[in-house]
């Protein structure tokens, strides 16, 4: 064996799976006469090459034998065709590459005829090459200044870093890069890095054959005559940080290639009609199976037509589907499997609501990527839309809504030039400002290539000159500018605008419009990043039953989550969409907000009916109430009589009771706003014990709530701490009240509030909820004097003094209320009834 070839048999065995141990274990047993069969049937080439390998001379006669004898080049040789039967497409694709033609069946002599030549990795090559065609995770970018001419000893040169880089800023390991990993071509270069991918040893020494085992291997092609790289890997970590690496090794900046710019290149109505085609006699295409995501019957099902394995085109059967039974388009179907001369590939139809684009993801089932791009270019040709590329669904809709859905959401540099429409861009932000523009210039240095997107006059790290490359702008959501543009939305409706009000939830502060609509107040949340729903969030307030209206830059984000919450979300593209054609309806926002009014009200009537039901157990079976949800209990009785009321608690950073309310009400033509916290306190025993820590806590409570920034900086007066508790009060006077009274700053009354008084709140509420909304005002004030034991105005009190409140006292209020009602002398009901006859004269 001369030791060239040695070289490549020891070289070849240890990068590549050929089983060549296995087959060298048995080979007079099973392998010599397969071996046998091969040399039988193939080309004369093949048997003048493989002696040649094996250091065997024709002319000495008994060549067969020979070559069946058991030698490491023999063994080597019947490995090699093994390997290399099933990837003739992808020897051929490789030979093209290197500007070398191969005919079809001559792959395995052009392999060995390379090997003799010197190529000694060419057959590793070759598996490498395979990996990166049978996978479809490559993302292609285009490079917006220019490809350095030296790239190549660039990255041999920066390997190392690029894979300390990998490992450092991905949860990936043990990246490894070698020369030989490079594979050369004529217009591009891929370079190709092992990971790997579990503890295991990367090599398996089994059987005597070392193989690739748990390995996975990144590629990265750069293409020199495109200006493109392409990078393939399933790792969205890997890909973003070797990108972010090699545009620094290359001075270059990139931007995904993969989007199509102009709808010129879209005709989604001919792919409608090519999917639903009937003369299909002599068609180069066929569509093989479908599955679709609904259709036009009730009830709307999905549907599966036919398997991809009946290899018949179903097309006839979908135009009769689409005449009567589903849409066939783009939007509803799901994937379908197509072919094409023979080559069969798998379409998944993805709509990518969040980034905006729909894409056909298409696996090819071929080993060449030269018939890849065939199929891919006859099929954006035949059907008017292309593969594996990402297209705007204003694009695929053709609606202007669509466009400004994307819009809202932010558009950077490179996304810029897909936005043709100046006179919109313009709208949105110098007419109506929702949206900021920033224009932004991408300079080079013209001595060391270092890349600039701020303005800068000159290279920072060489003082070399700046020369602008690409010109574009970006675009992001102006919060101020959509309050401003809301707000007048707002008040052409009638509607009260009372301003903003943040709020921290679970460590997040939140940001609501607050809207005003007779007498309600409805929030508004625009949703989105940094200020968006998150499931603590919502959850909260889920529970605290805040009216809440959201209010979404272009479509829906967190849609489960918003449904948790409120009924009705405001689109602001399709807002802006209506308002610029002067389309927009008188009531658009009250509609909605009367929407989250009625569903809000229902949720709490609900509640406050099943707290209701959980604390009269405190009387009727008062040993199946555990207490645990004794201050949610407290929380859904108060807020149905109180709409101001919300729930504190654990939402919050520090402590804070479980809540707060306000009460505003008019008296004498003079405006009243008092404010309340509660915190509930339930025992198992028959009075209450109170701590002095507990009555600290109290103290700390109503402390922090009266020099808070909120209530110093509103008209509210905070008047009442209430204590809710289901026992008798104890020493409740002696420890908690004098703790609260004994405050300098805080002047107000505290009060001791039975559970019964919430049972009693409830029954009246309900009994009286006609009247209550007709007469709120009359009722705020005289809960307000109940809370305050009838007094309107600061009182002198002693150290131990509160109000306490039971079932009795409830009556009471209640019975006042309804006197306090009937002696304004307008019943607003019956006015309203009367209106409703329609008699007045005309």
């Amino acid at each position: 064996m001369s030791g060239n070839v040695g070289d490549i048999i020891s070289q070849t065995t240890e990068l590549v799976p050929l089983e060549y141990s296995v087959y060298q274990d048995n080979w007079s047993g099973t392998y010599r006469g397969q071996f046998s069969d091969i040399l039988d049937s193939t080309t004369s080439d093949f048997l003048d090459l493989t002696l040649e390998f094996a250091g065997i001379d024709a002319s000495e006669g008994s060549i067969f034998e020979k070559l069946l004898r058991q030698s490491e080049e023999t063994v080597f040789v019947f490995s090699l065709y093994k390997f290399l039967d099933d990837k003739r497409l992808s020897i051929r694709d490789l030979a093209s590459k290197r500007e070398h033609s191969v005919r079809q069946g001559e792959e395995i002599e052009y392999v060995l005829e390379q090997l003799l030549d010197g190529d000694e990795n060419l057959v590793y090559h070759i598996f490498l090459y395979n990996e990166w065609l049978d996978s479809s995770d490559k993302i292609k970018y285009r490079v917006q200044n220019q490809l350095p001419d030296d790239y190549r000893s660039r990255f041999e040169e920066n390997s190392r870093g690029i894979q300390m880089t990998l490992s450092r800023k991905t949860r990936a390991r043990n990246f490894r890069y070698n020369s030989r990993n490079r594979m050369e071509f004529e217009d591009s270069t891929i370079f190709s890095i092992d990971r790997q991918a579990s503890d295991t040893e990367a090599r398996d020494m089994a059987s005597g054959s070392q193989r690739r085992r748990d390995v996975k291997t990144v590629f990265l092609e750069v293409n020199h005559n495109e200006d493109t790289i392409r990078i393939d890997t399933s790792s969205s970590a890997i890909r973003e940080t070797l990108k972010t690496k090699i545009e620094e090794v290359f001075s270059i900046l990139t931007v995904e290639a993969d989007w199509i710019e102009d709808d010129d290149e879209l005709t989604a109505s001919r792919f409608a009609d090519e999917f639903t085609k009937t003369d299909i006699e002599d068609d180069d295409n066929s569509i093989l199976s479908a599955q679709l995501r609904q259709t036009n019957t009730q009830p709307s099902i999905p549907i599966a037509l036919s398997k991809q394995s009946e290899e018949r085109d179903i097309r006839p059967v979908l135009a009769k589907f689409s005449d009567e039974i589903a849409d066939i388009n783009l939007q509803n179907i799901r994937k379908f499997w197509f072919s094409h001369l023979g080559t069969n590939a798998r379409v998944k139809i993805e709509e990518n609501i969040e980034n905006n684009f729909l894409r056909l993801n298409a696996d090819i089932k071929t080993r060449s990527e030269t018939r890849q791009d065939q199929v891919s270019e006859t099929f954006h040709e035949d059907f008017g839309i292309p593969l594996n590329e990402k297209i705007p669904l204003h694009l695929v809709a053709k609606t202007r809504e669509r466009l400004i859905s994307q819009m809202l959401k932010g558009v950077s540099a490179y996304e810029a030039r897909y936005i043709r429409d100046d006179d919109l861009v313009k709208t949105l932000t110098d007419d109506l400002g929702v949206l900021d523009k920033d224009d932004v210039e991408h300079k080079q240095c013209e001595g060391c290539g270092n890349i600039y997107l701020r303005d800068y006059d000159m290279c920072q790290k060489c003082g070399g000159n700046l020369e602008v490359f690409y010109n574009s702008f970006e675009l992001e959501l102006s919060k101020s500018g959509t309050r401003r543009y809301f707000e007048k939305l707002v008040k052409d409706e009638g509607l009260t605008y009372y301003g903003q009000k943040r709020e921290g939830i679970y460590g997040r502060e939140f940001e609501f419009y607050q809207i005003g609509d007779k007498g309600e107040i409805i929030r508004v949340l625009l949703n989105v990043e940094g200020g968006n729903l998150t499931p603590g969030s919502a959850k909260y307030l889920r529970k605290s039953i805040h009216p809440v209206l959201v209010l979404n830059p272009g479509t829906v984000i967190d849609e489960n989550l918003i449904e948790e919450i409120t009924s009705e979300v405001i689109d602001l593209g399709d807002l802006i969409e209506k308002d610029i054609d002067d389309e927009l309806p008188d009531n658009y926002i009250s509609k909605r907000l009367h929407s989250v009014a009625r569903t809000t009200e229902k949720r709490i009537s609900d509640n406050a009916h099943d707290a209701f039901k959980q604390l009269g157990k405190l009387v009727t079976e008062p040993e199946d109430y555990s207490g645990g949800e004794f201050e949610q209990d407290a929380f859904h009785i108060i807020k149905q009589a109180i709409v101001s009321t919300e729930q504190w608690g654990e939402k919050r950073r520090g402590n804070q009771p479980d809540g707060f309310g306000e009460l505003f009400f008019y008296r004498n033509d003079n405006e009243y706003f008092r404010s309340f916290a509660y915190d509930g306190k339930f025992t198992t025993k028959d009075e209450i014990n109170m701590s002095s820590k507990e009555a600290e806590m109290l103290r700390t409570y109503a402390l922090k709530i009266y020099k808070s920034d909120e209530v110093k900086s509103s008209d509210s007066k905070f008047q009442n701490f209430i204590v809710i508790t289901n026992a008798r009060p104890g020493n409740f006077g002696s420890v908690g009240a004098k703790k609260l009274n004994g405050m300098r700053k805080w002047n107000g009354i505290p009060v001791l509030m039975h559970s019964d008084f919430l049972l009693g709140l409830y029954i009246g509420y309900n009994e009286n909820m006609e009247l209550i909304k007709d007469n709120i005002h009359d009722f705020y004030e005289q809960l307000y004097l109940t809370l305050n034991d009838g007094k309107l105005y600061h009182q002198n009190i002693d150290r131990e003094y509160y109000v306490h409140l039971t079932r009795e006292d409830a009556k009471v209020f209640f019975e006042n209320f309804r006197n306090e009602a009937s002696v304004s002398g307008l019943d607003i009901t019956e006015l309203r009834e009367f209106l409703e006859k329609d008699i007045l004269p005309v």
